[in-house]
């Protein structure tokens, strides 16, 4: 019989295999940095594998991370397409961080998260509302704000602080998201 035992603290992460009662391998990983999901950066494309529909991205932490590009497996144009090559510049997001020998996970679906309300840059119109929002005249509300204030080559998601907020509240903070999103696409340019 196999077991997995994990002991987890705010430092330390301590994982032991298990077979039949005996250990097989243990695992131990020292916390010596805060989380890196979230952060974006302009990372430059090291190596493309175009088996795994995937590149390793350098975004200055020492190890590259991994960026699935490929949406399916069969081969088409679109996937050619979307294919960075190496030397690239890439705005990209950490959605997961490195462990043990394994660089962070990272994605080309940048997001920047506010109070009231997250920014979707690229995302053409795509507008949101948190499913907490049950009040439909206050949900469709935030719709029509938003609607008013988003540039259309981005899109937003109503986050749950959002309902109550007035318009120009909802202003000043896509204002702050999108001078975020500016300062990205400058770096990446660079």
């Amino acid at each position: 019989m196999k077991r997995v035992l994990m002991d987890i603290d705010t430092n330390l992460f301590r994982l032991a295999l298990l077979e039949n009662g005996e250990p097989v391998e243990f695992y131990v990983e020292r916390k010596q940095t805060e989380s890196l999901v979230g952060n974006v950066y302009a990372g430059r494309v090291e190596t493309v594998v175009p088996n795994l529909q995937a590149a390793f991205v350098d975004i200055g932490t020492g190890k590259n991370g991994y960026l699935y590009y490929g949406n399916t497996r069969a081969a088409s144009g679109a996937e050619k397409e979307n294919r960075p090559k190496a030397g690239d510049t890439l705005v990209v997001q950490v959605e997961k961080d490195a462990v043990g020998t394994k660089g962070a996970v990272l994605t080309r679906n940048i997001s920047f998260a506010g109070k009231f309300l997250a920014l979707l840059p690229n995302e053409g119109g795509e507008i949101g509302v948190s499913r907490k929002i049950t009040n439909e005249a206050e949900r469709r509300r935030m719709q029509e704000i938003m609607e008013e204030l988003l540039p259309s080559d981005c899109g937003a998601i109503v986050r749950t602080n959002g309902a109550g907020r007035s318009k120009e509240e909802f202003q000043k903070e896509l204002e702050s998201l999108l001078q975020k999103w500016q300062s990205v696409k400058q770096a990446e340019y660079r």
